[in-house]
């Protein structure tokens, strides 16, 4: 009994001291065209305010002697940043700003997360390690990471998206869309726009999918698969070096001057319709297959293309 109660005691001593070690900072600003944010580990919740001031809410453990957050107005830029006084400081930091729309923003960090939400401008998020969750976006929208995952919802406008092994998935967007990972998974669903999406190793994907601009899905080893919502007004191109490449048209009509490729050995071609060539050709010491055919009247490029996996026109 005596010794449940002081467990208990001690627990709440714990909870009390970590609660007591939580920090915060908050500050407004006034005039604010463009943010510099810079953290070492630190997150950032961006989100859409009332009104034209950018408010700063800094929530962080950190002890006060190692930590000093700096909160800068220079002009109408804000800028953002932490400043360490001691090294392997143990602590965590998030930043959440309330913004209006139209601004610059940059956030710069070692390992920290992003979110972003309901907002207009243009933004540029740059990680060593960190997730991206953007939802409800209009505008230039530049995310790097080296190892993270990325998450995009109901974004409108223009999207460059790289990341050297995590995955990437856009879903109801409207956007022309550059897509790139070493080795993670890119995923498109119930889209439209201009899509460019390339993974080293993992699979590309994109359902329900119209096509106002090129498109051009390639992997180097996983499979490449287009299911298409609507018939094609611009060239599109879909390949694998060792996957599947499938093309998916959905019952739409198939237009357009189609190549389809594989290597001679290991590789196979399947369509829905007869090719009016057929032939041979070499190339870095392999020998490849290429079928074409043109039907209807389209002046748009299609091609579907693998190395030893299937390509694959359906309808």
């Amino acid at each position: 009994m005596y010794k449940s109660i002081s467990l208990l005691l001690a627990i709440l001593l714990i909870a009390g001291i970590s609660f007591s070690q939580e920090k915060k900072v908050e500050k407004s600003f006034d005039g604010v065209k463009s943010i510099d944010l810079s953290t070492a580990s630190g997150d950032c919740e961006i989100v859409k305010g009332n009104g034209n001031a950018v408010k700063v809410k800094l929530t962080y453990t950190y002890d006060d002697e190692d930590y000093e957050p700096k909160m800068d107005l220079r002009g109408s830029n804000l800028n953002l940043e932490e400043k360490f006084h001691a090294n392997n400081t143990r602590g965590t930091s998030n930043w959440v700003l309330t913004v209006p729309d139209g601004l610059d923003i940059k956030f710069n960090t070692g390992s920290g997360d992003f979110i972003l939400a309901d907002l207009k401008g243009n933004v540029n998020y740059n990680s060593g390690s960190g997730d991206g969750d953007i939802r409800n976006f209009n505008g230039e929208l530049k995310v790097n990471s080296g190892s993270g995952d990325f998450r995009f919802e109901n974004v409108n406008g223009e999207l460059k998206s790289n990341s050297g092994s995590g995955d990437h998935k856009i879903t109801g967007s409207n956007v022309s869309a550059k897509a790139n990972t070493g080795s993670g998974d890119v995923r498109v669903d119930d889209s439209k726009g201009g899509f460019k999406l390339n993974t080293g190793s993992g699979d590309v994907e994109a359902k329900s999918l119209t096509l106002i601009e090129s498109g051009n899905f390639n992997t180097g080893s996983g499979d490449s698969e287009v299911q298409l919502n609507a018939a094609l007004v611009e060239d599109i191109s879909v390949n694998s070096g060792s996957g599947d490449a499938l093309l998916d048209f959905n019952g739409n009509k198939i237009e357009g001057k189609i190549v389809m490729t594989c290597k001679k050995k290991g590789g196979d071609i399947k369509a829905p319709f007869d090719f009016d060539t057929e032939e041979e050709y070499e190339e870095g010491g392999q020998t490849y297959l290429k079928k074409s055919v043109t039907i209807g009247s389209k002046d748009i490029d299609i091609r579907v293309g693998t190395g030893t996996g299937t390509a694959e026109i359906r309808k």
